[in-house]
């Protein structure tokens, strides 16, 4: 009796339940696919859910849907995703959810092999789909699950058919009925699922880096905002306040990589500030900042915005931004930027007055590019810098520029010193201004006196009850003197104009959150700061901060270290998905085989010697010594071909070792598959091939047909079929017949093939 059995370490698990647990886990991981990628809503992702686990079970559910019934559901959903294309223009949902209902159809309606690999082809599918709109790093975790119960569902859907055949030739189990279920899987054929997954995997990582790249996603970035989060704070019209919301929230907006030792180090130091754009005009009335002229500048496409340089030399700083999708179109850029890399040509809005860089719309995928800029000097370097021209470190100094850093430009000039009223009618405002110009300082040293004074003398936080009236500003200065960043800017801004200065208020980011995995730091919605830019003449834009120190990370999270260290490695994780798969372009490519040619290059210098001599000695060589390694190689190639033939016998010996490893059977059964399979090669030599869809019966009635000297194909393919699948040995008659087919295919052979 033939029992089957999938490995000889010991039965883990049934067959059948195994094999319909791994299909189900294929769609349900599909599934999943799309459910991340941000196209579906969630009643429908539970509904599909429930469906799909519904399906596999349905044989124990006492409702099974008649054809008519999908034949009718299936016109309804075909006609509604079609609908749905046409009215929205947008084929995209529609394509996502027709998918979801053919999946769940065929969970629901197979019956057989046939159907089982359509889904698996949809299933692949859907998968492949869903990469096409998002970056996710869960889908990262979707595919590899995917891989893994793929390929266990097909090598055990290859099984299943195998156990259908031998139950339809009649073979038994145990002395009684063959059925699926009386089979068991053993923890070795797990493993090989296991490892050729993994294999998959692999070949795929190693792939990747040679497969083409487009320079930016023809589907992504088409699409609209699919995210729940945005930026805050950051438009033309920004409400006293608006931070606030954010303070809390711990949403990465974007990740900087210091792309040289002298960008870490500053970083590192003293944290990042990439500013989004000034405000320039405060309306006392509503508390709200705004600009309120109609900005200047270029619109162009481009792959490239280069800025003035700044009127000193200092240290470079250059870093790659990675900046996740927002509903906002600015770019984050360093303080004193000189020059903005990006993937590909884009058209943007450079207004080089303010130093910013704006996108036409909003950005829907991950966008990447690289800055560089020149770190300002510190408070006291300026204020040497200022006088002597240069720095106590010989690597700043002021250069004589042009007239972009020397005068503001009066229309400039008159917004950047406006004061609502309502200050200048505040007594105690009046008099806290005259405070400041009571010491006789000018210029940078009075801006600097009124930055100390609001570090030493006011207390950050981000509490705003009780201060958010109508005159915010005059209740942070003189009563609370508490408050947040919008306030501690907004206060400066209206002093230095007082004093005749000129400045504006910046919006932007500032941390210093460091990822020791990956190098590189993060910066999220609760970094969200305001700082002041104050107009030097000869210099530009000068940044103070009078907001004191403790605003940096102010809800940074003590985590136990064991924790913290796992929240580093995802993160570390989640950069390099979005490094090395995300927005590995054509650029990463060309870096990539430039390494590799790099690589090649040392080789070959440093193996050229070494093939020259080679080369000049094998000149040198006698007809004495040719022969002699002559010898030497005949004796070589006969003990080869000696281990040759005996790794063939040992290859066969391997082959009936898996065969009875796969299947529990006599040393008869055995010969009867290496005899049939010896049959089918011998047969393709001449222009018998099986196709894969054929039965051996109806291969061989075919051979019978097409040539009557292999008559007896069909009775050797029935003695086959006993052997193996009933397991009963051949007579000696048996034997005789056999070797009188295999004397006819060698006869066969020698004639000449199927045309003799």
């Amino acid at each position: 009796m033939k029992r089957l059995v999938l490995g000889r370490i010991g039965t883990i698990l049934s067959f059948e339940p195994t094999y319909r647990r791994a299909v189900a886990a294929t769609a349900l991981l599909s599934l999943t696919s799309l459910a991340i990628s941000g196209e579906m809503v969630l009643p429908v992702i539970i509904l599909a859910y429930i469906l799909i686990v519904a399906g596999f079970w349905r044989e124990r559910a006492p409702f099974s849907p008649r054809p008519l019934f999908w034949g009718v559901l299936n016109l309804i959903v075909f006609s509604a995703c079609g609908l749905a294309a046409a009215h929205f223009n947008d084929l995209t949902q529609p394509l996502v959810y027709f998918v979801v209902y053919v999946i769940i159809n065929k969970c629901w309606t197979r019956a057989g092999h046939r159907d089982t690999t359509w889904l698996f082809a949809i299933c692949f599918f859907a998968v492949v789909f869903a990469t096409l709109f998002t970056t996710n790093i869960a889908l990262l975790f979707v595919i590899g699950g995917f891989v893994v119960s793929f390929t266990v569902a097909l090598m055990l859907h290859a099984c299943m058919h195998e156990i259908d055949l031998a139950r339809r030739a009649g073979a038994t189990l145990s002395g009684g009925k063959f059925t699926r279920g009386e089979a068991r899987l053993s923890a070795g054929f797990m493993a090989r699922c296991l490892l050729i997954a993994a294999s998959l995997i692999t070949c795929a990582a190693v792939a990747f880096p040679f497969l083409p790249r487009s320079s930016q996603s023809f589907l992504l970035g088409s699409r609209g905002p699919r995210y729940a989060s945005f930026l805050t704070g950051f438009s033309d019209d920004v409400q006293l306040g608006s931070f606030s919301s954010i303070q809390f929230d711990t949403t990465i907006v974007m990740r900087v990589l210091p792309l040289d030792a002298t960008s870490k180090a500053h970083f590192s130091q003293n944290g990042i500030r990439l500013r989004a754009l000034p405000l320039n005009n405060f309306d006392a009335k509503r508390n709200r900042w705004r600009r309120s002229y109609q900005p200047g500048g270029e619109q162009r496409r481009t792959d490239r915005v280069d800025f003035a340089e700044p009127p000193f030399a200092g240290p470079r700083m250059q870093a790659r931004i990675m900046l996740e999708p927002n509903l906002w179109n600015y770019l984050f850029l360093p303080v004193r930027g000189t020059q903005t890399r990006l993937p590909s040509e884009l058209l943007l809005h450079i207004d080089r007055d303010l130093n910013t860089v704006r996108l036409q719309q909003a950005m829907t995928e991950l966008l990447t590019y690289e800055t560089t800029s020149v770190i300002e000097p510190d408070a006291q370097t300026f204020l040497t810098m200022e006088q002597e021209r240069t720095g106590p470190d010989p690597s700043w100094e002021m250069i004589p520029t042009g007239d972009d850093f020397n005068e503001l430009r009066e229309e400039f000039r008159q917004q950047y010193a406006r004061v609502p009223a309502v200050f200048l009618e505040d007594p105690r405002f009046q008099n806290l201004v005259d405070s400041f110009r009571a010491g006789g300082r000018q210029g940078f040293q009075l801006a600097r006196a009124v930055e100390q004074y609001l570090h030493t003398n006011y207390n950050y936080s981000t509490d705003l009850s009780g201060e958010m009236d109508d005159t915010p500003i005059h209740t942070f200065l003189f009563d609370t003197r508490t408050g947040h960043c919008e306030l501690f800017a907004s206060a400066m801004v209206m002093i230095l104009r007082a004093l005749g200065l000129s400045a504006r208020m910046v919006n932007g980011y500032v941390t210093n959150e460091w990822n020791p995995i990956s190098g590189h730091f993060i910066v999220r919605q609760e970094n969200a700061h305001s700082w002041v830019e104050m107009w030097m003449p000869g210099y530009g834009w000068k940044t103070m901060d009078p907001t004191p120190p403790a605003y940096a990370n102010p809800t940074a999270i003590k985590r136990f270290w064991l924790l913290q260290r796992l929240m580093d490695y995802y993160e570390a994780m989640r950069f390099r998905w979005y490094y090395y798969v995300v927005d590995y372009g054509i650029r990463e490519q060309s870096g990539f085989f430039g390494r590799l040619q790099g690589v090649w290059a040392d080789l070959k210098e440093k193996w050229e010697p070494m093939i020259a001599s080679t080369v000049l000695a094998l000149r040198l060589i006698t007809l004495n010594q040719i022969l002699r390694v002559s010898a030497v190689a005949v004796l070589i190639l006969v003990v080869l071909e000696m281990f040759v033939l005996r790794d063939r016998s040992r290859r066969r010996s391997m082959i009936e070792a898996f065969h009875s490893h796969l299947y529990d059977a006599p040393a008869w059964v055995l010969e009867a598959m290496r005899q049939y399979d010896g049959w089918l090669k011998r047969l393709a030599r001449h222009g018998f091939v099986k196709a894969p869809t054929q039965t051996p019966e109806e291969f061989a009635c075919e051979v019978a047909n097409r040539d009557n000297r292999l008559a007896e194909f069909p009775k050797m393919t029935d003695l086959y079929y006993q052997t193996r699948y009933g397991e009963i040995a051949w007579s000696a008659d048996d034997r005789k017949a056999v070797r009188r087919f295999a004397e006819t295919l060698r006869t066969y052979s020698r004639d000449g093939g199927a045309d003799a």
